[in-house]
């Protein structure tokens, strides 16, 4: 008759994983005190996502269409093709880093 215990709030294993490398990375065990960390972290590497999948997607239209005549409407599909590059760059991130999470976690501990 073993009955599961549920974990404390603040139990280690609770946290997500983006905020105990954050708060492995400054050191500090205070949860509350590394999710401002956390946050500027998200931003600034969902922020690098949309980038390089701007640039990825940018570089793979250029390549794809190398030997087609440009015609009038050619920036508008380059321009698309960036924009979704960027929206999957950051949508990338977010999931690797498990963004839901940490939402769950900061909503959950207000």
């Amino acid at each position: 008759m073993s009955s599961k215990v549920p974990l404390p709030q603040s139990s280690p294993s609770s946290d997500p994983a983006l905020l105990r490398v954050t708060e492995a990375i400054t050191g500090t065990i205070d949860a509350k005190a590394a999710s401002g960390i956390a946050d500027m972290l998200l931003i600034f590497l969902s922020a690098a996502g949309t980038i390089l999948g701007a640039l990825l997607v940018a570089m793979v239209y250029v390549v794809a269409t190398a030997s087609r005549a440009h015609t009038g409407s050619w920036i508008f599909q380059l321009l698309v093709c960036v924009g979704a590059g960027g929206v999957i760059g950051c949508l990338a991130v977010m999931a690797v880093l498990h963004a839901k999470d940490l939402v769950e976690w900061e909503s959950r501990s207000r």
